[in-house]
């Protein structure tokens, strides 16, 4: 294993690299003419009441999102800056763990290879959890890496404040503790390191910083582990084989055809494998993570995106192997195979319009961030006449946007709990048993059962918003008075 080698030129070159890739993605949120997607609303909601966690979700994601329109403003660009800046930054860690393990020039290739990897430059202008997410991956990488080789507290402390903040990124950490775990255990100088007190001071670091959460769940009947169950069970019928080899085909894809096979036929020469500290490290790091989603997959679906700090170790782990082997035309060609498949897919809108094709809601990929902000003008429009009335709806999707397009007063969901809460706003915000105010009632469709709890019923608005050929949002604006309770 090499010792850390950053010359400043290759520093400096990927650090210029990084803020022209960041400037590139603000000037495609104008260019785009999207809107915030609801999940991203909701986040922008959960940063103006900053808690130790969320229904759906553990709180970094919405303390990045307070810092960041905290500078910058609820804008746009205040909202999805974390996930610009974090897909910048993660780069720079490919650097550092490419540098040490194949020398600073493969190094700087595998930082490029991050930063233009499909999974990444699809999450680069939408703020997900799995932008953190992947930062503390790579860095708890990089720290598991230095620890094994040095044994130094700094490195240890690194580790475990990786897990930790990790943990309060995505739940999906825990799968990264059991990859070192497993690291530690498969090497001789990581049996060695767990004699001394220094890594398992690292697990109670980790296990600090994640405990508010744990507390917060607690002190509500934990939510958030019955929504991952109810998530569970809902996906089950949509296992089996063919969901396994979508799963496997996507994650093939988003590594890119060029790192993703090279990745899986470095993985097949395991006695290779194991004879390198280095390369035991980046395998125990991606494969556990993927064998998991392979897994969920099979027995009940899973999404693309589950499994995305293994297709960036594992696309790490190719441009290694590479750049050990002088393979460096092909971590070129990979490169630019992806950069190509990233940009068609970011201009798909300008390659069609370039064509001559004019575009429909099935070829548009950002069809389900767009036309917001217009469908919700009325709303706007409404609740600031109407200040003393309460906003009301019973779906997230437009709870979310009602909460960063309108902005009103005040607002609640539709919760009879005759259930657990569905979403954060059941959960946080529910119409009051007690109220007795106006109720602006915002809805998409006929809601007869809810109108039928009121003594008297008023439709102020209805908004239709065309969104592409094929694609249209709709809403109505209920005024509802004389609340006689759920029941």
């Amino acid at each position: 294993m090499r010792r850390d080698a950053f010359p400043l030129g290759w520093l400096l070159a990927l650090a210029l690299a990084m803020a022209l890739l960041a400037g590139y993605r603000v000037w495609m949120l104008g260019h785009l003419g999207i809107d915030l997607f609801f999940d991203e609303s909701q986040y922008w909601f959960w940063s103006t009441e900053l808690a130790w966690g969320y229904y759906s979700k553990p709180p970094a994601i919405a303390l990045l999102i307070g810092w960041s329109t905290a500078l910058l403003g609820n804008d746009l660009l205040g909202v999805k800056a974390p996930a610009i800046v974090l897909n910048a930054l993660s780069p720079l860690l490919a650097f550092a763990i490419g540098a040490r393990l194949a020398g600073a020039r493969t190094g700087f290739l595998a930082a490029l290879v991050v930063a233009t990897l499909p999974i990444v430059a699809g999450l680069a202008l939408f703020v997900t959890t799995d932008s953190p997410l992947i930062f503390f991956w790579l860095l708890g990488t990089w720290a598991l890496l230095r620890a094994i080789a040095h044994d130094r507290w700094r490195d240890w402390l690194l580790l475990g404040a990786s897990v930790g903040l990790g943990l309060l990124s995505k739940y999906t950490m825990v799968a990264f503790g059991l990859s070192a775990a497993l690291a530690l255990l498969a090497l001789p100088r990581g049996r060695m390191r767990l004699r001394s007190l220094r890594p398992w001071l690292a697990v109670l670091l980790a296990l600090a910083l994640f405990a508010p959460n744990v507390l917060w769940n607690a002190a509500l009947g934990f939510p958030t582990f019955h929504h991952v169950a109810e998530i569970t069970a809902e996906e089950a019928s949509k296992g089996g084989w063919d969901s396994l080899g979508e799963f496997a085909a996507a994650q093939w894809l988003l590594a890119g055809p060029v790192f993703g096979t090279v990745a899986l036929l470095g993985w097949l020469r395991v006695r290779r494998l194991f004879g390198d500290e280095g390369l035991v490290v980046l395998t125990l790091s991606a494969v556990p993570l993927g064998l998991i989603g392979l897994v969920q997959a099979w027995r009940g679906g899973a999404n693309a995106n589950w499994a995305a700090p293994a297709v960036v170790v594992a696309a790490l782990y190719a441009v290694v192997l590479l750049g050990r082997a002088g393979r460096l035309r092909l971590i070129v060609g990979g490169l630019l195979l992806n950069l190509v498949a990233g940009s068609l897919v970011l201009h798909w809108p300008d390659v069609l319009h370039a064509a001559g094709y004019g575009m429909t809601a099935r070829q548009d990929p950002y069809r389900r961030m767009r036309g917001w902000s217009e469908l919700m003008q009325p709303v706007q429009a409404l609740a600031q006449s109407r200040p003393g009335a309460m906003v009301v709806a019973d779906d997230r999707e437009l709870l979310s946007q009602i909460a960063y397009y309108v902005q009103p007063a005040q607002f609640a969901a539709w919760f009879p709990g005759e259930r657990r809460p569905a979403n954060h706003y059941q959960l946080t915000r529910p119409l009051r048993e007690d109220w007795r105010g106006e109720v602006l009632l915002v809805h998409s469709h006929p809601r007869p059962d809810i109108v039928a709890r009121f003594a008297s019923a008023q439709r102020l608005a209805v908004h239709i918003v065309p969104v592409q050929p094929g694609q249209q949002r709709r809403i109505e604006v209920t005024l509802l008075t004389g609340f006689r309770g759920y029941r």
